[in-house]
């Protein structure tokens, strides 16, 4: 197991958070982010940033992902292990009323987190599924023979488990 502690985008989220729990209960560092925003009720973000607090592993920065330079800054001389990267604005419907928040939360957030972690292990979420080996609702984590290339056509992914080792 890695030393290095586990960057969890969207921890103060129902996912982020359970992820960030559950490491921490398994002895990783975790560093959360999230920027705590009011599309779901910031009491209970701060509610679970609390119960992550406890633990001496855990140190949180509230941050915009969609902000270049603060997301830089986070990246910059840090030696982080893998990056589940889960922060998104949430709420399909709410993206019709106002589309320039995902385009910053989703799109312009994704693209810093992938430039900080252009040498890293990254595991994506999208749309509260874990994108990798999965099927149902299980995530699949078997070992993966990281030697072998996908064929054309085929992508090579990696469980959530494989990139948390």
């Amino acid at each position: 197991m890695s030393d290095h502690p586990v960057l969890v985008t969207g921890a103060a989220g129902f996912i982020g958070f359970g992820l960030a729990r559950r490491l921490l209960e398994g002895g990783r560092a975790v560093v959360g982010v999230d920027s705590v925003n009011s599309y779901y009720d910031p009491a209970l973000k701060e509610a679970r940033l609390a119960i992550l607090r406890r633990s001496k592993n855990f140190t949180f920065h509230r941050l915009d992902l969609a902000e270049r330079k603060p997301t830089e800054a986070l990246f910059h001389g840090r030696d982080f292990g893998p990056v589940v990267h889960l922060a998104a604005q949430a709420g399909v419907r709410h993206s019709l009323e106002n589309p320039h928040a995902y385009v910053d939360a989703n799109l312009a957030g994704f693209l810093n987190v992938l430039d900080g972690c252009r040498h890293r292990r990254l595991a994506l979420g999208l749309h509260g599924r874990i994108v990798g080996n999965h099927r149902g609702d299980r995530i699949e984590t078997r070992k993966v023979d990281r030697r072998r290339k996908p064929k054309p056509g085929q992508h090579g992914r990696l469980s959530v488990g494989d990139v948390l080792r």
